[in-house]
């Protein structure tokens, strides 16, 4: 059976800290949900790439930076288990 989904609801963005991927637009959108009012995580699961340092610069002026976390190299295991509970998944190319 799948592992029930995290609450508050988690949402999780797979790949590499790279320029144009622009991880930086999700956290700024991610703040502003947060904002709202609603109650969510937000894990970025990816290796560092060429923007890690700007993404991490951003993630620590969030307002909402207590639910957002990032997780620079995530095993098979413990990946598989953050896409089984994420309540949305989002790929970035």
């Amino acid at each position: 059976p799948a592992p029930p989904r995290d609450d508050p609801p988690t949402i999780l963005v797979l790949g590499a800290l790279r320029v144009e991927r622009q991880h930086e637009h999700v956290v700024d959108a991610f703040d502003r949900l947060v904002a709202s009012g609603t109650e969510a995580r937000l894990v970025l699961a990816g290796h560092a790439g060429d923007n890690a340092e700007n993404v991490k610069r951003r993630i620590a002026f969030a307002s909402a930076r207590g639910f957002i976390r990032w997780e620079p190299d995530p095993g098979e295991g413990q990946l598989a288990d953050l896409v089984a509970r994420a309540s949305l998944l989002v790929h970035l190319s």
